[in-house]
């Protein structure tokens, strides 16, 4: 399945940290990312798990690009 280049990417990190902000939801969103970057180990997942101030988007896009 097609990727996100890294700039998209946070784009849309950052529209699914909005939609968890506002109570919506977003796991679909999530669900659809792990999909994307056959995200076995979890790690969007580890992401969405921490408060948004111990988030580091950077670290994601590496687990998931490695």
């Amino acid at each position: 399945m097609a990727k996100f280049n890294k700039k998209n990417f946070f784009l849309i990190i950052k529209e699914l940290e909005k939609q968890e902000k506002n109570n919506e939801n977003f796991w679909l969103g999530v669900g659809i990312l792990e999909y994307m970057y056959n995200d076995n180990y979890g790690w969007i997942d580890y992401y969405f798990h921490h408060d948004p101030k111990d988030r580091n988007i950077d670290f994601l896009w590496n687990k998931l690009t490695d």
